[in-house]
């Protein structure tokens, strides 16, 4: 027996609006902290609101992609709560229609939306990270305060920059690092540094430092060393530098192909480092695997998440929605838990496979919510 085109419809569109309002809670969840942060951290820079919106919308594919699968999760939960709590599903079966076809619609949709998390996951964030970063660099080049942030470390071409805490622009307590013109190690500390534009030179910005301790030392000879001190001292840096130093997408923003083609020029050169022919345990290589496999677990939760979620909303007696979606929250939260204890476990143990481990949470939800499924056929 076939399901009518009318309720189909109706399991469908229940199930989407159900979506959809998980959907935007994880999104507020996930992402509007991030949102106040940056767009408060780029206003009080002199970034216009425009390009402030617009780091805000390239940086948003990571937090789409991660609010596909746990909104699936919730969306059947309310659903099938909601049909549960006013006994449409006992009326289904009534009229001779089982469980597993009212299962079939909202497979599909699982389907549909685990391809799409896996299409923003793999084409939108890493075209994200790009047009972010190709914007951030436009806008470092026209503000050069983008160039530090309070209590963060900076490493650029030649210097890396440790920062205080910062009170009306200006910086205390920052220690710069770096290596002078004749190859000697300097430690250079300022009580206070202040951004200036350099009105001599463009591509140049400048940091005025107060109350400076120099010490510098020579690798070649530990032994021999300088420390100077001065009131006041002007630190120059290329934009060039800064530039150059914009982190490249990581495995973590990489499509899977390029990530796939990263991890094998890695296992070449293990191969060829070991002179064996063949790549031994390495940490790097191990971490490129965990990112891998995560392109691909994250996403197929959404079908996991269905498998579990439609036994689970069946139990829902009533206010089948309410019980639904704080039910879903939770078992969101406890996968998440577990995909971070997962991921962990592998970058720490090299030995693990990083497949098996990173899909182990995917596995035990699927598995429950089989076992789940079964139970009820059989009552």
């Amino acid at each position: 027996m076939t399901l009518p085109r009318t309720l189909v419809s109706y399991i469908s569109k229940e199930y989407l609006l159900s979506f959809f309002i998980a959907f935007l809670f994880f999104i507020a969840i996930f992402f509007v902290n991030q949102i106040l942060y940056l767009a408060r951290d780029r206003l009080a820079q002199s970034v216009s609101l425009f390009d402030t919106l617009r780091l805000v919308v390239y940086a948003m594919p990571a937090i789409v992609a991660l609010s596909f699968p746990f909104g699936s999760l919730l969306g059947v939960l309310m659903t099938l709560g909601k049909f549960s709590s006013e006994n449409e599903t006992m009326a289904a079966q009534a009229a001779g229609i089982g469980l597993h076809q009212l299962f079939v619609p909202l497979l599909i949709l699982g389907i549909g939306l685990s391809g799409i998390s896996f299409g923003v996951n793999d084409y939108l964030l890493p075209l994200g990270t790009l047009r972010y970063t190709t914007l951030y660099q436009e806008l470092l080049f026209a503000n050069s305060e983008l160039a530090l942030s309070p209590n963060t470390v900076q490493r650029y071409e030649r210097t890396t920059i440790v920062t205080g805490p910062a009170q009306d622009g200006v910086f205390l307590n920052t220690t710069l690092l770096d290596t002078s013109e004749d190859g000697k190690s300097r430690v250079i500390t300022a009580g206070t540094v202040q951004i200036t534009r350099n009105a001599r030179q463009d591509g140049v910005i400048s940091l005025d430092l107060t109350d400076v301790q120099i010490h510098e030392t020579d690798p070649q000879n530990p032994q021999d060393f300088t420390s100077l001190k001065a009131e006041r001292m002007t630190y120059s840096i290329l934009l060039r530098e800064i530039n150059n130093s914009i982190r490249n997408p990581g495995p973590r923003e990489m499509s899977i192909l390029d990530l796939w083609d990263l991890i094998q020029s890695r296992r070449t050169l293990l191969s060829e480092r070991w002179g064996d022919g063949e790549s031994r345990a390495d940490r790097t290589l191990q971490l490129y695997w965990i990112e891998f496999w995560k392109k691909i677990a994250i996403p197929f939760s959404s079908f996991t998440f269905l498998v579990l979620g439609f036994p689970l909303g069946l139990s829902a007696r009533h206010n089948g929605r309410s019980v639904g979606f704080g039910l879903g929250v939770l078992l969101s939260v406890m996968y998440w838990g577990m995909l971070l204890g997962a991921e962990t476990l592998g970058s720490r143990y090299l030995e693990l496979p990083p497949g098996p481990i990173i899909f182990l949470p995917n596995i035990l939800m699927l598995v429950g919510g089989i076992g789940l499924y079964l139970s009820k056929v059989r009552r």
